[in-house]
């Protein structure tokens, strides 16, 4: 993966025998509904967020409720496809729902986190964490993570996103589900009590393996979730993880 202090990193996993991962649903078989126009912009996406990892700008801005980059030619795009799904919710909903391709059903998932309503897509965005396409898998737990964002700030909105749902994907072989899923759940267990975070145990393992990940900003979100769950503040959270001492937490997650 790109980059961190502009170097890439490689992540090997190994899948123990009899692992299985997080049950997929069946591929949809539909036809292809999503307007090109939005596949057009999501390809058009993927690519401009690796020039902008590339050039050390992937900064961004959820304040909003989606996520808005820093590197301009990114953003521009992003604010384009907010422009569009704001007046094509129900297609792209339905393409998420029945598209055989798997990249259109991508597409759909990256659009909905842009969609005006954000409680109404959160069921259509947790049914995709079940995707058997990872790239749906991963741009529905963005979406979500974003959503947890706002959540936090205007619990208003009534939006509640089921932490249980991310515990196959912390457990899944493949990287980018528990790389996600870490994210999104630094996101939504932000000052949630730790009795509350009980659904999160049977991922404990999981959990523990990011926390050591020698990647530091990739094992930075699974580090917050174990401390969080061990009830230790996150102001202590980090001032450990910069000294290097994430076994302290780990230890403490473990016997709770």
């Amino acid at each position: 993966v790109c980059c961190t202090g502009g170097r890439w990193s490689v992540f090997l996993g190994l899948e123990p025998p009899g692992t299985t991962g997080p049950r997929l649903h069946s591929r949809p078989g539909g036809p292809r509904t999503l307007p090109p126009q939005l596949g057009d912009l999501s390809q058009r996406f993927v690519s401009l967020v690796l020039d902008a990892a590339r050039a050390g700008d992937a900064a961004e801005d959820w304040s909003q409720g989606y996520s808005l980059m820093h590197y301009p030619p990114a953003r521009a795009v992003q604010e384009a496809v907010l422009r569009f799904t704001g007046s094509n919710l129900a297609v792209i909903r339905e393409a998420l729902r029945t598209d055989s391709s798997d990249a259109d059903r991508a597409a759909a998932a990256w659009a909905l986190g842009y969609a005006p309503d954000k409680r109404a897509v959160v069921p259509d965005l947790v049914a995709a964490m079940s995707d058997p396409a990872w790239e749906v898998r991963n741009n529905a737990i963005r979406a979500l993570a974003v959503f947890g964002a706002l959540a936090r700030r205007r619990p208003e909105l009534g939006l509640v996103i089921p932490l249980a749902a991310f515990v196959p994907l912390l457990e899944s072989p493949s990287w980018t589900d528990r790389n996600k899923a870490s994210v999104a759940l630094a996101s939504l267990t932000f000052r949630v009590p730790p009795e509350s975070l009980a659904v999160l145990r049977p991922a404990l393992d999981a959990l523990v393996q990011m926390a050591r990940w020698h990647d530091g900003p990739h094992a930075l979100a699974g580090f917050q979730v174990l401390g969080r769950l061990a009830g230790i503040p996150d102001s202590t959270l980090f001032a450990r993880f910069q000294a290097g001492d994430r076994e302290s937490v780990i230890r403490a997650a473990e016997a709770r």
